[in-house]
């Protein structure tokens, strides 16, 4: 009877290490799959090429999309999100302590309106001219 020795030896680390490999790699590759499908960063053609790239190259187009589809977009809008969250500054109420008990707010000023322009002077263009008569047919005098 031979005995069983206990524990991994150097082709069972082996094969370990590369299912390993692939499993990770796997995981990996519909990792950057499904970011890409999400990555709201990216226009929809660059995102279709990105998903094509990362399907048919498997580890290699992911290992791209990671280092250079993502990394190149956070820079590109590293200074997008400042700009956008600026607001209009909102009116401030004063405030009032507690001890000096409820003070109602001083009333808004009214919305601004414009003056209303006079209107326009009538048209003339310092010639004054005979107006032809027309009639209808039913207005002439066949006599």
């Amino acid at each position: 009877m031979c005995a069983m020795p206990i524990g991994f030896h150097g082709a069972d680390l082996i094969i370990l290490f590369v299912l390993g490999l692939i499993v990770g790699g796997t995981i990996f590759w519909i990792w950057m799959l499904i970011d890409c499908a999400i990555n709201k960063r990216i226009s929809d053609t660059q995102k279709i090429i990105w998903i094509l790239v990362i399907f048919f190259t498997h580890l290699l187009g992911a290992l791209l999309y990671f280092f250079l589809g993502r990394s190149a977009q956070q820079t590109q809008n590293a200074y997008q999100p400042y700009a956008q969250s600026q607001t209009p500054p909102t009116p401030q109420v004063p405030y009032y302590p507690y001890h000096q008990g409820y003070q109602a707010a001083p009333p808004m000023p009214p919305p601004y309106q414009a003056p209303s322009a006079p209107p326009p002077p009538p048209i003339s263009y310092g010639h004054d001219y005979e107006q032809p008569q027309a009639m209808y047919p039913h207005e002439q005098n066949n006599e």
